[in-house]
């Protein structure tokens, strides 16, 4: 049904994250039905078969073209009757296939029209029947609407329809059958367009009866022909495969069955473009800032950056460009490698996420009331039940140790985010693991939990060990924005503060890690990886809704007064349901009015292209 035309975003690139983009619009029935997307040639006739057999033929026919494979889709509804179905026919064949089968007595049911490789080829099925019927092919707009016109005075109205870009053009195959009622055709709407008539059309006696879609320049369109009628219908616009399935899903239960259901497109992300428009974003209200992109599937190990602005003002010579390379304290996006190490931990020592911390606390630490009910998940979801009011406490060991003392009330165990819930991880993880040392407790913990986070988490995805403070000669510096001449601050050694902040990594080792992470077994299994991002472990920001799926996130910010105003860092982690990932750096405040978690979720909107 589609025609994917739109040039990929640079001609080298290659696309990541391919999803099938479809429209689908119901009617209220309580009738039997199946649904199959996705299905190769000999997927789909064996579906055919199967479905045939049990007594369901073809409702609704539709396809694309990816990679030039042609994949089917289509809905079976009851029906008694045989039925001939047809796949592949160039435009000679096709109109050969119709006139067999109306001297067999069949007449055109669906149609499908798809180009591959530059040649147009249709998919139809047909139905038994001996009343009059009209084939249009392969028509312009203008001859198109011409011939709906003329074969309209003859009470003859469209009963099938199939739109297609080929060559820079846009064409209609069409069938129509005796129709003696009125009838609305509606073609090249937009979805905005098509919502608002569809509306109308209802509100004014008229239901959906014939539904297309077709892509030209990049841009879906929408046909329709309402019919007079007052079933209730319902539509969903613009989803992928995932979504439609749960779409379908839940107008189950409400007996509403698919009417007609279109694969409008096939959509792939460019980590390039991705990277670009969060530039185009942030360039100009940061002093510097750097992002990259990554991940995308299996097989998909390139990254995507970019970084402008400076780290290093010429307040603190030398002068330094930002770059996706350089690390910096990422503030709060560390607890998300916590959160890895704790879940990791907790697996190798053959313990549950509900395994109670106060047997991995020091043993002279008082347990304050209710303290004996926190797990690690608690910890870990911000659901322990630890408040640290009027700021009693710091995160260093001291301060953890007597908000521990404090004890909780259970009433409290509900989310609250508190960075003492992760600056504690880094205290129990050591115990947990057999920490014996004595003297210096608070280093000696800090620094067997830095050992094992770079020997178990980052280290295994290939990235060098990491530190809790600046190793390097010339770190990255923070400021408020504008800088002025303000000199930068890079924090300082954060060990004795770390767990829930303090680690020193750059944006393409933020990517690298979380495509380890989330898409394959290097640091957690399958299932541990599911609990992490069904719970949120580590991940702060609800899982949004984004095109094609949802997004879990984790942002970090420090902040210190100047004589400008706020010296800042302000960091981020984007996974995606699609396996792309962000990881985002910036090194100073962002300038009024400016979001980076909304500019960073725009850009990945933006980034999706279609592609053949």
């Amino acid at each position: 049904m589609l025609d994917q035309v739109q040039a990929p975003a640079t001609s080298n690139e290659k696309l990541i994250a391919h999803q099938v983009v479809y429209s689908g619009v119901w009617r209220a029935t309580s009738a039997g039905q199946y649904l199959r997307l996705d299905r190769n040639y000999d997927d789909f006739l064996a579906s055919y078969g199967e479905l045939y057999g049990k007594g369901f033929k073809v409702g609704s026919l539709t396809s694309y073209v990816r990679g030039g494979v042609v994949y089917y889709g289509a809905t079976f509804d009851p029906n008694p009757n045989p039925q001939y179905l047809r796949l592949n026919r160039d435009l000679a064949g096709m109109e050969s296939e119709y006139g067999v089968m109306w001297n067999l007595g069949y007449r055109l049911g669906a149609i499908d029209g798809y180009v591959n490789g530059g040649k147009l080829f249709f998919n139809a099925t047909f139905d038994p029947g001996t009343g009059g019927q009209y084939l249009r092919l392969h028509r312009t707009y203008d001859q198109f609407l011409a011939e709906y016109g003329e074969l309209f005075g003859k009470n003859f109205k469209l009963a099938a329809l199939t739109a297609y870009s080929l060559g820079g053009a846009v064409y209609y195959s069409a069938a129509y059958n005796p129709n003696t009622g009125g009838q609305y055709l509606r073609l090249g709407r937009s979805a905005d367009d098509f919502r608002t008539e569809f509306a109308w059309m209802a509100s004014n006696g008229f239901h959906l009866a014939v539904f297309g879609t077709y892509v030209h320049d990049g841009q879906t369109f929408y046909n329709a022909a309402y019919d007079q009628g007052s079933a209730s219908q319902h539509h969903a616009l613009d989803l992928a495969g995932p979504r439609l399935s749960k779409e379908y899903g839940d107008w189950w239960p409400k007996n509403y069955r698919l009417l007609a259901v279109t694969a409008d497109k096939v959509e792939a992300l460019s980590k390039t473009k991705l990277a670009q428009r969060i530039s185009t974003g942030l360039a100009p209200h940061v002093v510097g800032f750097a992002a990259m992109v990554g991940g995308g599937g299996p097989g998909s190990t390139a990254q995507a950056g970019s970084d402008e602005g400076l780290r290093r003002t010429d307040a603190d010579v030398p002068v330094r460009y930002a770059s996706v390379w350089a690390r910096t304290n990422v503030a709060s996006v560390s607890k998300t490698i916590t959160a890895a190490a704790t879940i990791r931990a907790l697996g190798e020592h053959n313990l549950s996420l509900t395994t109670l911390i106060h047997p991995y606390l020091p043993a002279d630490w008082t347990r304050g009331p209710n303290v004996k009910t926190i797990t690690f998940q608690d910890l870990l979801a911000h659901s322990s039940g630890l408040r640290n009011s009027g700021n009693a406490h710091d995160i260093d060991w001291e301060g953890l140790r007597g908000l521990v003392a404090d004890g909780i009330v259970l009433a409290d165990k509900t989310p609250s985010y508190l960075n003492h819930n992760y600056a504690l991880l880094r205290v129990l993880l050591p115990y947990l693991r057999g920490f014996t040392g004595s003297g210096d407790r608070d280093l000696g913990t800090a620094q067997a939990f830095l050992a094992y986070v770079n020997e178990s988490v980052l280290g295994p995805c290939g990235i060098q060990a990491v530190d809790l403070k600046p190793s390097s000669a010339e770190p990255t510096l923070c400021y408020p924005f504008p800088a002025g001449t303000v000199r930068g601050t890079d924090w300082g050694d954060q060990t004795r503060k770390c767990g829930s902040s303090g680690i020193q990594i750059s944006a393409s080792e933020l990517v690298t890690f979380l495509t380890h992470l989330m898409d394959k077994d290097t640091i957690l299994d399958a299932t541990q990886r599911e609990t992490m991002r069904t719970l949120q472990l580590g991940w702060w920001n609800s899982t949004a809704e984004v095109r094609h799926g949802s997004v879990l996130g984790q942002n970090g910010y420090l902040w210190m007064p100047t004589p400008n105003g706020k010296a800042e860092v302000n960091t981020l982690v984007l996974s995606f349901s699609t396996g792309v990932h962000v990881g985002l750096v910036i090194n100073s405040r962002v300038g009024d009015g400016v979001d980076y978690y909304q500019v960073a979720l725009d850009a990945y909107t933006k980034a999706w292209t279609v592609v053949g």
